[in-house]
């Protein structure tokens, strides 16, 4: 990490907290996809550098 004083993991943590809330407050599917695409990819940065964080 090139700035290792931000808690890299929990911003990432609280973001998809924040799209989870988002997507259970849409009434579309359809809106709601997006959103859901974007936590995937999240939650796969969130386990990458994460994992590296604990080793």
């Amino acid at each position: 990490m090139k700035i290792p004083d931000i808690p890299i993991c929990e911003v990432i943590e609280s973001k998809m907290y924040e799209l989870l809330a988002n997507i259970k407050e849409m009434d579309s599917a359809i809106e709601a996809d997006k959103l859901h695409s974007e936590l995937r990819i999240l939650d796969w940065i969130l386990y990458q550098v994460c994992i590296i964080e604990e080793q």
